[in-house]
């Protein structure tokens, strides 16, 4: 594995729920964001040198997850479609196709990485949505 230009500018789709969480004012979920965003461009960018960096990359993962959660929870029964999407996607491309070597896990380093940019894009820019639609809802 080498250093991923491609996945380091998906990483910036993280931009969309980052910019969302503060535009909606809640800043500690900002900050997990836009921490996923630094530790996914660090990693795509410099992997496989620094396994620190991964671990980083996957706590913060994890935590937005948690943050999309208590999200959802603000906008109920209205955002269980976009969240549902969220971990559908998610679930399918990743373990799903590491289940089966395909998808994001695909042997050939070209499918997977688009597989892995289009989870980068397609959750952030879920997330982004139900960010949105919490603060409307929550005004």
């Amino acid at each position: 594995m080498e250093p991923n230009p491609r996945l380091v500018l998906s990483s910036f789709s993280m931009l969309l729920p980052t910019g969302a969480y503060l535009a909606t004012k809640e800043y500690v979920s900002a900050a997990i964001t836009g921490g996923c965003l630094v530790f996914s461009i660090l990693h795509h960018g410099t992997k496989p040198m620094y396994p620190e960096v991964l671990l980083g990359d996957m706590v913060f993962a994890n935590m937005c997850v948690l943050a999309a959660t208590r999200t959802t929870l603000q906008w109920l029964p209205w955002s269980l479609s976009p969240y549902f999407a969220f971990l559908g996607y998610g679930l399918s491309v990743y373990h799903y196709g590491h289940s089966h070597s395909i998808l994001a896990w695909d042997p050939d380093p070209s499918v997977a990485t688009a597989w892995h940019a289009s989870l980068h894009w397609v959750h952030s820019s879920l997330s982004a949505f139900s960010i949105l639609m919490a603060g409307a809802v929550n005004v």
